[in-house]
C-alpha cells in the first residue's frame, strides 16, 4: 500500500492529528523560535503528532512519513490575542462574565479606574483571569483553541498539503 492510499484511509485520524499539531503550536510556551509540531503516519497505519525543533533538515521518521508541519508561534492566539483593541477580552467576558466582572474589580482597585483607557488593563487581564480561575479559563481557552484549529485545517485546506505530501512520498519511492 502507498502512502498516498494509507493517507486517505487514515483520513479521520490525519484531521485530528492537524487539529491536534495546531493547537499544540498555539497553546506552545516555550519561545523556541525553531519548535514545531508535525503530523506522522508510519507503515502500520498509526498516526502521531510530535514536537521537535526544526533546522532546516527533512525531519525523519524511522518506517513512516512526516506529512505536515506547523511553527510555534506561526497563528496568533485566539483567546489572548489584544490586537489593538480588547476584542479578546470582551470575548472572554461574553462568556465568562462573573469571573470578569471580579478581574475588572481586582485590577480596578490595582490601577484605578482611568486605567483602562491607557491600556493597562489589556495586558494584565488574562493573567490575573487565569490566576483566579484557572479551570474556567482552561476550558474556555481549549475551546476557544480547538475552534481555531479546526478552521484554519479547513481554511487552509490542511488536508490537501497533506495528501500531496503523502503522493510526494509515494514518487520518491
Amino acid at each position: 500500500m502507498g502512502w498516498l492510499e494509507l493517507a486517505k484511509e487514515k483520513e479521520r485520524e490525519l484531521y485530528a492529528a492537524a487539529c491536534e499539531a495546531i493547537e499544540s503550536a498555539i497553546n506552545d510556551r516555550s519561545g523556541a523560535p525553531n519548535r514545531c509540531c508535525g503530523v506522522q503516519l508510519f507503515e502500520d497505519g498509526r498516526v502521531t503528532v510530535a514536537a521537535y525543533s526544526d533546522f532546516g533538515f527533512p525531519v525523519s521518521v524511522h518506517k513512516g512519513i512526516n506529512l505536515y508541519n506547523v511553527r510555534c508561534g506561526a497563528y496568533k492566539d485566539p483567546v489572548e490575542d489584544t490586537g489593538d483593541g480588547n476584542e479578546a477580552a470582551e470575548r472572554v467576558m461574553a462568556q465568562l462574565p462573573r469571573e470578569s466582572k471580579a478581574v475588572m474589580r481586582v485590577l480596578r482597585e490595582k490601577y484605578g479606574a482611568g486605567a483602562d483607557r491607557d491600556g493597562m488593563y489589556k495586558n494584565r487581564f488574562f493573567e490575573i483571569l487565569s490566576q483566579m480561575f484557572f479551570d474556567e479559563y482552561e476550558e474556555y481557552r481549549s475551546a476557544a483553541v480547538k475552534t481555531a484549529a479546526e478552521r484554519i485545517v479547513k481554511d487552509e485546506a490542511v488536508m490537501v498539503e497533506i495528501f500531496a505530501r503523502a503522493e510526494e512520498a509515494d514518487l520518491e519511492k
